[in-house]
C-alpha cells in the first residue's frame, strides 16, 4: 500500500507554507490475519509514521483499526528552531484534541517540564504536570509528576555507575487510586541506555499480587530481537521476536504465546515519496 490517506498529506512545522514538492519518509506497519495457526495473506495497515527525508525526525503518525483500517487518531509532532521537540498533540480524525503534550527545556537545553493536556468541554486543561531534575553531572536524577489538583501521581528515580552518563537502572512508582503502590524497576545494559528487563508489582503482599517481568534481547547491532513478558517466574505469558534485513532494518515482529503459537504478526514496509504539504498549525498557536 503506497497510497497516501488525505490526513497524511499535512505539514507538521510551524514555519511552513503551502509549497512544492518535498521529499520525505514513509513507515507503514500492517497486522497480518491469522487463520488456523497460518498467515492468510490478508493484511491491514495498523500505523503510518512520516519523517524527514532522512528519516531522523518524526513529523507525524497515523493510527488506524485493524478491523476496518479506517483511521483512528492522528499525532504531531512540532519543533523548535533547534530541532527539538516541543509539542507532541493526538488528535481525532476531525481534528479534535485528545491528549497533548508541551516540552519546556531549561537553558542546558534538557527537557524541564511536561505539560499534559486533556480535553474539558470545547477546551483543553492541564491533567498532568512532570518535573525534571538533574545532578551535578546533567544526568537526570528525577521525574515526578502531579495531577490538576497537585497530587503525585508518579516518581522516577535514576541510579548510575560512578560517572557513567547512561543510567544503569530506573524505578518508577505509580500512585493510582487504591491501597497499593504500583512498582516498576528498569534496568539497562552496559551499551546505549538498552533496556535489559522490567520488573512490575503492584505493592500488596497477597495472592492477587501482580508480578511479572519483562526481558529483552538484542543482536550484535544492539537491534531487539526479542522481548519476553514473565510471570512470577518462568511462566512466560507472551514473547515478541524481531526479525530485520541486514540485522538493522525491521521487517516483521511476532508474537506466540507461552505455547509456541503465533498470536500476532506484523510486517512493515517504508519509501520515500514527494507531497505538497499543507499549513497545519498547532492547538497551541
Amino acid at each position: 500500500m503506497r497510497q497516501i490517506s488525505v490526513l497524511f498529506i499535512i505539514c507538521l512545522l510551524n514555519s511552513s507554507k503551502l509549497s512544492s514538492q518535498i521529499s520525505i519518509f514513509v513507515d507503514n506497519t500492517y497486522q497480518h490475519e491469522i487463520l488456523s495457526d497460518s498467515l492468510s495473506g490478508k493484511k491491514t495497515i495498523v500505523n503510518q509514521k512520516t519523517y524527514n527525508v532522512k528519516g531522523t525526525k518524526l513529523l507525524f503518525e497515523i493510527n488506524y483499526d485493524s478491523e476496518t483500517a479506517l483511521e483512528k487518531n492522528i499525532i504531531a509532532y512540532f519543533y523548535d528552531s533547534l530541532d527539538r521537540m516541543t509539542f507532541k498533540e493526538m488528535q481525532t480524525i476531525n481534528r479534535k484534541p485528545i491528549d497533548l503534550s508541551q516540552i519546556v527545556y531549561n537553558e542546558n537545553g534538557d527537557t524541564s517540564v511536561i505539560k499534559i493536556y486533556k480535553p474539558v468541554g470545547d477546551t483543553v486543561a492541564v491533567s498532568e504536570t512532570k518535573y525534571f531534575y538533574y545532578d551535578d553531572l546533567k544526568r537526570l536524577n528525577e521525574v515526578r509528576a502531579f495531577d490538576n489538583q497537585e497530587k503525585p501521581v508518579e516518581r522516577q528515580v535514576y541510579s548510575y555507575k560512578k560517572k557513567s552518563l547512561d543510567p544503569a537502572s530506573k524505578t518508577v512508582y505509580r500512585y493510582d487510586p487504591g491501597p497499593c503502590k504500583q512498582k516498576h524497576i528498569y534496568t539497562f545494559t552496559d551499551t546505549a541506555s538498552l533496556l535489559k528487563k522490567i520488573r512490575v508489582s503492584d505493592g500488596c503482599n497477597t495472592a492477587s499480587n501482580k508480578k511479572y517481568s519483562v526481558v529483552y534481547e538484542y543482536n550484535q547491532r544492539n537491534k531487539i530481537i526479542s522481548e519476553k513478558t514473565v510471570l512470577k517466574g518462568k511462566n512466560i505469558l507472551r514473547k515478541r521476536i524481531y526479525e530485520y534485513k541486514n540485522d538493522t532494518d525491521l521487517s516483521t515482529f511476532y508474537d506466540v504465546n507461552n505455547k509456541n503459537k503465533i498470536t500476532a504478526f506484523y510486517s512493515r514496509t517504508y519509501f520515500w515519496h514527494k507531497v505538497s504539504y499543507l499549513n497545519v498549525k498547532s492547538y497551541f498557536e
